[in-house]
């Protein structure tokens, strides 16, 4: 109620009588403990700041970047959960991952010829918002800063279903971004994509064997401005039928080729348990909002110089490391603990 958290003048009141009798305290005892100094900063900054530091991490790789401009990246993007315990700020239940939590976005840019997902961007949100929310006003800043650097490069974007808007659609078709973003099963899906079931299915019955049938079909849901092309995967397995789509504003590419290029999204998904796992990302037990931006920020920024980390290493054993086998074989330092009976 007094504003404690976001006051700089934490000195004044560590020592101020009334906030000392608002905790159960005598005026006259002696000055009440003062939140550590990386809770201060934390605890410091803005949206200002936050928004500062997401340029400087867009910034950092286009520097990285200028020497060698990529032809071709592609942006993955993806949201993640974040669970909270406790009160944090917008910290709300989420039915899909059945949790109080909040919903970072994440971007990951691929130049083509390499195998790093490098991490661009992270934007946290509220737990209850839908995968999408935000996500075309972050591309779009993004692709302008990018195309401002390499006017030269191709870029495009993938994602999964979290992403499978409209706005999103239009919001690429508007700046002439290419996408292909998987889009949810609905019944008119699935019968649209029977006759190349049906082939997937006789062939299953003549080899026993997974099959995949690969067609393209145009689509388009009640809430579309237009038809959009869409890739599907007839795919029939001894577990029964798995239908898959996936739309896109590609028309030049064959259905299996675009469906497979569209599944390298997966490894995205393991850059995020990095993050999430081996650099605690998900440690966001911050009260205020804009101090878990912060803090998600600071640990994108490990991750950036983890990335730097393995480029570095080129050529090397741990090129490829994950970021827990870099920090456990490079960064640790052993200690030898003595103990004696007087220490």
């Amino acid at each position: 109620a007094l504003g404690y958290e976001d006051c700089n003048d934490a000195d004044h009141l560590r020592s101020d009588p009334a906030l000392k009798l608002a905790v159960g305290r005598a005026p006259t005892e002696g000055d009440l403990a003062s939140q550590p100094t990386l809770s201060r900063l934390e605890n410091a900054v803005g949206w200002r700041e936050c928004w500062r530091i997401s340029e400087a991490l867009l910034e950092c790789y286009l520097q990285r970047h200028r020497k060698c401009p990529p032809r071709r990246l592609v942006l993955d993007v993806d949201a993640t959960d974040d669970e909270t315990h406790g009160h944090q700020q917008l910290a709300f239940f989420h039915g899909y991952y059945d949790e109080h939590c909040y919903l970072p976005l994440l971007v990951f840019a691929q130049a083509e010829g390499s195998g790093e997902q490098e991490l661009i961007g992270a934007l946290l949100r509220p737990g209850n918002v839908h995968g999408g929310h935000r996500a075309m006003a972050l591309v779009r800043a993004m692709v302008k800063r990018l195309r401002a650097a390499f006017p030269d490069c191709h870029i495009e974007l993938r994602a999964d279903a979290a992403m499978a808007l409209p706005e999103v659609y239009e919001g690429c078709e508007k700046i002439a971004l290419p996408y292909t973003i998987s889009l949810p099963k609905n019944e008119r899906l699935i019968e649209m994509v029977h006759p190349w079931m049906r082939d997937a299915e006789a062939i299953h019955a003549e080899t026993g064997e997974k099959v995949q049938v690969f067609g393209a079909f145009a689509y388009a849901a009640h809430s579309w401005s237009h038809e959009r092309r869409v890739i599907c995967k007839a795919e029939v397995m001894s577990q029964g039928n798995n239908p898959r789509f996936v739309v896109t504003s590609h028309t030049e590419l064959e259905p299996e080729a675009h469906y497979r290029f569209y599944c390298q999204r997966g490894d995205p998904e393991n850059r995020i348990k990095e993050l999430k796992l081996d650099l605690k990302a998900d440690r966001l037990s911050c009260h205020r909002f804009w101090a878990n931006q912060f803090r998600l920020l600071l640990h994108a920024s490990a991750y950036i110089l983890m990335q730097a980390m393995r480029a570095a290493l080129a050529g090397t054993e741990y090129a490829r490391a994950q970021v827990n086998t870099l920090r456990l074989h490079l960064l640790k330092v052993g200690a030898r603990i003595r103990e004696s009976v007087r220490r």
